[in-house]
C-alpha cells in the first residue's frame, strides 16, 4: 500500500445551524481545499447518518459533488451507524461498574471528571458547540437521562461538518495506521459488556500497520458519545489496563497537561456529535494538534496522535493513527499481537424464538427517564440471562 498524507482539513462550527446539510458539507470541504496546496480532487467520500429521514435529502453524495463543482468524479456515501439508545449505553456503564467493583458514588465521580475535563477543553475550542466549563455542582444537579448517566454524560446530536483531503504526495502529516473492527449487532451474541471488541481489533490492526505500540501515542481523540465510553475506549486502545481508565482520568493522566491527553478538543461531549461528521472531525482535530494549530495547546510538542470512532453501539469501529513526517519512527518496538479472527458460527435458522425460562439473572439494568415515543417515564429496562444462557431485554412493570 502506498503512503497516504493529509493535504488539508476543514471543519464548521458545531451546534444548531440554519444552514442546509449541503451548505454545511460544502463549507467544510471549501475550508479543507483552502488549507491544501492540492486542488485537483479525484474522488469524494461522504459520511452522513440517515439524511433521508432527518433532512429529506437523498442522493446526497451526488448533491455535494455538484454543489462543489465536482460533478463527474466518483462520489460515495458511507454510513455505519443507526441511532443508538442511551439506555443501552447506561446498561453497559452499570455492568462496567459491577464488574470492577465500583460503588455508585465512585462511578459518578469518575464520570463527572470526564465531563468536566472535556467541557474545559471544549471551552478553548472555537468549533465546539459548548464553550463553557462546568463544575461538579453543574454535573450533579443535572437530571438523569438513563441511570447512571446524567445529562452531562451524553453528547448532543448537533449540526456540523468536517472535511479532509488525502493525497499520495508528501505533506507534513501522514496517515501511518488504519484499522477497522466489527462486533455483533445482537446483544445476545456479545462476549463482554464492559469492552468493545471492535475497538480492540481496530486498534491492534492500526498499531501493527503503523509499527508502533500504544506508548508512542502523544494524544488521542476517542469516541465519547457517553462519558463512560471514553473510559472504556482508553482501555480498549491499550492506554490503560482494564478497569483502570477511570483512575487515569482522576489522576489527571488524560488532561491536556497530562502524559496522555484524551479529547483535548472537548470530544463529542463538548464539541458536539453530528453523527456522520464526528469521525472526520476527530481527524481534523488530531491533524491540527500535530501542526500546533488546534484551539487547545498541549503541554508538549506532539509527534503522533490517534483517533478512534465508534459506529452503532460499538459494532463498526475505526482507529486511525497520524504522525508528523519530520518525526522518524522508533524501531524495534514491541507490537500488539495480531487480532484474533472473529468467531465463526454456523448459520442457524429458527422458525420461532427460543422459549423463555421461568428464572434468570439480571446482567445489568437502567431506569430510563428520557423515553422513546409511546413510553412514559420512568422506564425500567434490564438485560436478563436465563438458565439456558440466552440473553433477553426485559421491561419492568414497577
Amino acid at each position: 500500500m502506498g503512503a497516504v498524507y493529509v493535504a488539508g482539513v476543514g471543519m464548521t462550527k458545531f451546534g444548531r445551524s440554519p444552514q442546509t446539510l449541503t451548505e454545511l458539507c460544502c463549507e467544510a470541504a471549501s475550508r479543507a481545499l483552502s488549507d491544501s496546496s492540492i486542488q485537483e480532487v479525484e474522488a469524494l467520500y461522504l459520511g452522513v447518518m440517515n439524511p433521508e429521514e432527518f433532512t429529506g435529502d437523498s442522493n446526497i453524495a451526488s448533491r455535494i459533488a455538484e454543489a462543489l463543482g465536482l460533478t463527474g468524479l466518483p462520489a460515495l456515501r458511507i454510513e455505519t451507524a443507526g441511532a443508538t439508545m442511551p439506555a443501552l449505553a447506561a446498561m453497559i456503564t452499570e455492568r462496567y461498574r459491577k464488574r470492577y467493583r465500583l460503588s455508585p458514588a465512585r462511578l459518578e465521580r469518575l464520570l463527572c471528571r470526564v465531563a468536566m475535563k472535556n467541557h474545559l477543553n471544549g471551552a478553548r475550542n472555537p468549533c465546539a458547540q459548548f464553550q463553557q466549563a462546568i463544575t461538579e455542582q453543574n454535573y450533579f444537579s443535572s437530571k438523569f437521562v438513563s441511570t447512571p448517566l446524567r445529562l452531562y454524560d451524553c453528547s448532543p446530536i448537533t449540526d456540523g461538518a468536517a472535511a479532509a483531503i488525502l493525497t499520495s504526495e508528501k505533506t507534513d502529516v501522514s496517515v501511518s495506521g488504519v484499522g477497522q473492527g466489527t462486533g455483533p449487532v445482537s446483544l445476545r451474541e456479545r462476549d463482554s459488556f464492559t469492552s468493545f471488541r471492535a475497538t480492540q481489533m481496530a486498534a491492534a490492526r492500526a498499531y501493527r500497520m503503523a509499527g508502533i505500540s500504544p506508548k508512542e501515542i502523544d494524544f488521542a481523540e476517542v469516541h465519547d458519545a457517553f462519558t463512560s465510553f471514553e473510559i472504556i475506549s482508553t482501555e480498549d486502545l491499550g492506554f490503560f489496563p482494564a478497569g483502570r481508565g477511570g483512575d487515569a482520568v482522576e489522576e489527571g493522566k488524560t488532561a491536556v497537561d497530562g502524559p496522555l491527553p484524551v479529547n483535548p478538543s472537548g470530544g463529542l461531549k463538548s464539541r458536539g456529535h453530528p453523527v456522520g461528521a464526528s469521525g472526520v472531525a476527530q481527524l481534523v482535530e488530531v491533524v491540527r494538534g500535530l501542526r500546533g494549530s488546534a484551539g487547545v495547546k498541549l503541554k508538549r510538542e506532539a509527534k503522533r496522535a490517534l483517533a478512534q470512532s465508534t459506529g452503532g453501539l460499538g459494532t463498526n469501529n475505526f482507529v486511525t493513527i497520524v504522525e508528523r513526517t519530520d518525526s522518524p519512527l522508533i524501531k524495534n518496538l514491541p507490537l500488539p499481537p495480531s487480532p484474533a479472527p472473529g468467531r465463526k458460527r454456523p448459520s442457524i435458522k429458527r422458525s420461532q424464538p427460543p422459549a423463555l425460562s421461568e428464572e434468570g439473572r439480571i446482567e445489568t439494568f437502567t431506569i430510563l427517564y428520557v423515553t422513546p415515543d409511546g413510553f412514559l417515564p420512568p422506564l425500567a429496562l434490564a438485560l436478563i440471562r436465563d438458565r439456558q444462557g440466552s440473553l433477553f431485554m426485559a421491561q419492568g412493570e414497577d
